[in-house]
């Protein structure tokens, strides 16, 4: 038998935005060519862009020394075994960027696509913390309930057949449920930073869902911490992430304490919240900080407010501001839905196959097919590949 594969080579078209927009816009950058990655820690290696066929692959490998691992199971031997992924020509296969999610709840699941006349602090109220407060259990506090295994798996499973290679997740208060997400991601091969949330401020958060006290915040963390370095020493795949929901959620003491727990670790852990999400946000954040400069100050949650111009369709920020509106809408238009993703891999690991029996479906759509790929460190080389189905 022949020995596994030390890298996987990707060859095809590669299509991806150049990290400095060219003139006043991006432009994307196409070029064809080979990439290969280590199939022992999923980094990138090397690309080739001179090779341009079949023909030249194969001499590329012959001069490299390397031999398909097909082959070297039907009895051909090679110092360097390699795995190929080819983006075939004839069907307008090509490989592009997988996505990374920065902002992710993903106990909020269920919840997607529900609207009404409630705005952020309503929703939070009538939705939002009572599905989050269903991810614990009062009769047995250890571990996390079933509903909790059903929803991180419907999360992952529906993120990564999006592409979604990389996310960051804000879990819930509760630590069973929390270090269950991030074993899933682990198990399931998503790179995810994962956070407890922690909200102990009792004047705003309802008393079936906080937590007892800024020392009880600090502690539950600790022990999602331990969770996550237990299962990912190196933080490969998975890494925590300090929490605190958002300014009124929290004591200033628990701020505090997050802030010291985080400059605990060297590299200091990553710290996600919320901040100026509309302006009765901010209305309440200087309701209840007062003058106080804490972690999250009142003045710096106004400044920003101000910066971005919130609430104004003249925003000095916008993430996207280098696009166009046509641009925008072509992306709308051409992305497609998840019964488009193929397959994903991330660090050389295949996380995520389309089934078979979407075959019909799939013929009878005329949108974008997807193999995404993910590679190397965060946003180090994310890969993929895409297919457009003839109409």
């Amino acid at each position: 038998m022949g020995s596994a594969p030390t890298y996987t080579v990707f060859y095809g078209t590669f299509i991806d935005l150049p990290k400095t927009p060219s003139d006043d816009k991006h432009v994307l950058s196409i070029r064809h060519g080979a990439l290969w990655v280590s199939t022992t820690d999923g980094r990138i290696q090397g690309a080739d862009w001179t090779i341009s066929s079949d023909a030249a692959l194969t001499a590329f490998l012959r001069k490299k020394g390397w031999i398909s691992h097909s082959d070297s199971k039907s009895g051909a031997t090679a110092a360097t075994t390699v795995k190929i992924i080819h983006a075939k020509e004839d069907k307008s296969e090509f490989f592009f960027p997988g996505f990374i999610d920065t902002h992710i709840h993903a106990p909020q699941h269920p919840n997607t696509g529900l609207f009404g006349s409630t705005t952020l602090l309503s929703w939070l109220e009538k939705y939002t913390f009572p599905m989050e407060s269903s991810f614990g259990s009062t009769k047995l506090p250890s571990l996390p309930p079933p509903h909790a295994y059903h929803v991180y798996n419907q999360t992952i499973q529906r993120t990564l057949s999006n592409g979604t290679t990389f996310a960051s997740y804000f879990a819930t208060i509760h630590v069973p449920a929390t270090q269950l997400l991030a074993s899933l991601c682990h198990k399931r091969g998503q790179k995810a930073l994962i956070g407890r949330v922690c909200m102990d401020n009792p004047s705003f958060c309802p008393e079936f869902y906080r937590d007892e006290s800024a020392a009880d915040s600090v502690a539950q963390n600790t022990e999602v911490i331990s969770h996550i370095h237990a299962i990912d020493p190196t933080g490969a795949l998975v890494a925590p992430i300090l929490t605190p929901r958002f300014a009124p959620t929290c004591s200033e003491e628990a701020m505090r304490g997050v802030a010291e727990q985080a400059r605990a670790f060297d590299p200091p852990l990553h710290i996600q919240t919320h901040i100026s999400e509309n302006k009765d946000e901010i209305a309440t954040c200087e309701f209840v900080g007062g003058g106080a400069a804490g972690v999250f100050g009142v003045e710096a949650v106004k400044a920003y407010g101000r910066l971005v111009a919130l609430g104004s369709k003249d925003s000095a920020v916008d993430v996207f501001g280098w696009e166009s509106w046509e641009e925008k809408v072509h992306k709308w238009v051409w992305t497609g839905d998840d019964r488009n993703v193929r397959r994903v891999w991330v660090n050389g690991r295949l996380v995520h196959v389309r089934e078979a029996e979407d075959d019909d479906g799939e013929k009878q759509s005329a949108r974008v097919l997807r193999w995404v790929v993910a590679a190397g460190l965060v946003a180090v080389g994310v890969f993929g590949a895409v297919r457009r189905l003839k109409r």
